[in-house]
């Protein structure tokens, strides 16, 4: 019978895996991480770990995921605040080498 649990509490229980392999793979590295010390870690079964990962690859994708989530999440209020000036014509050049490229510019 399938094993039923509560979104909140699967959701909580997936979290800190991802924690544990994340401390894991920054203090140990990724190759030299094994799931048997998430397993030790957390006190968890090889059983429990893959209710929620198939396999140490798809626990690495979710951390890259993760990861990603987290570095994007200081910039989240840069890139939609209404109020920066972008410029739609920017080319990512600097202005002395825009104003060679596309003719003269302002510099006021």
């Amino acid at each position: 019978m399938a094993r039923l649990t509560k979104p909140a509490e699967f959701a909580a229980k997936r979290t800190a895996i991802l924690a544990a392999a994340q401390r894991l793979v920054f203090t140990k590295g990724y190759e030299q991480m094994s799931v048997q010390d998430i397993l030790d870690d957390l006190q968890i079964s090889g059983g429990a770990f893959h209710h929620y990962f198939d396999s140490r690859g798809a626990l690495l994708d979710a951390l890259i995921e993760r990861i990603e989530r987290e570095s994007a999440k200081p910039l989240l209020p840069i890139i939609h605040d209404p109020h920066l000036d972008r410029d739609p014509e920017a080319t990512g050049l600097p202005l002395h080498a825009r104003s060679r490229a596309h003719g003269p510019t302002s510099r006021t």
